[in-house]
């Protein structure tokens, strides 16, 4: 089921990741990044949503940090949307993406997001700094783990983040995005 409104309930002590399990996606790094936000916030898990070919190194890379516990690889769900809506907020430790689908989900449903400015740059082209998300430079742990904690510490600007990143959803939606065809082919 895909939520056709924002949330708006208690968010759960859940931050997720929904990509593969691949060296683009890094999430090496966010595991790192996670082991500073756990020792501050040990009361929040990680739920990572997907699968591939790095899911063991991943698992044990956990265990080696001492965050396993905090940690769990949930595979590649249907309908994502219906197990990760009421969570704290949405991560994307990426070394480089287009535009992100997770991410653009994430949004739509009222997730705040924080996300690392990759290259090409589809991040960038929908996230404005600090008013709708939160951009990051890519594989720096310690600043994505800072920024995860800065909106843990203010549940008020996550909260106005997510609903800020809702209005993406009109921005994209078929009605909008035809009316810009439709005027693009008249002009």
């Amino acid at each position: 089921m895909f939520f056709t409104y924002p949330y708006e309930g208690v968010r759960e002590k859940r931050i997720v990741a929904v990509n593969r399990l691949s060296p683009q996606k890094n999430i090496f790094m966010l595991l790192k990044a996670m082991k500073k936000v756990f020792s501050e916030f040990p009361e929040f898990c990680l739920e990572i949503y997907g699968k591939g070919e790095q899911k063991e190194m991943l698992v044990r890379y956990s265990e080696e940090l001492g965050i396993a516990d905090n940690v769990k690889f949930m595979g590649q769900i249907a309908n994502v949307h219906s197990h990760i809506v009421n969570a704290s907020m949405f991560v994307s430790s990426s070394n480089f993406e287009g535009m992100s689908n997770s991410m653009l989900e994430a949004m739509a449903i009222g997730l705040p997001v924080v996300c690392t400015d990759c290259p090409i740059g589809g991040a960038r082209m929908v996230i404005r700094n600090n008013i709708n998300g939160i951009l990051t430079p890519v594989g720096d742990d310690r600043v994505f783990a800072d920024e995860i904690m800065n909106l843990l510490k203010n549940p008020e600007k996550a909260e106005k983040l997510g609903k800020k990143a809702t209005e993406l959803r009109y921005q994209l939606s078929v009605e909008t995005i035809a009316e810009e065809w439709e005027e693009l082919l008249e002009s």
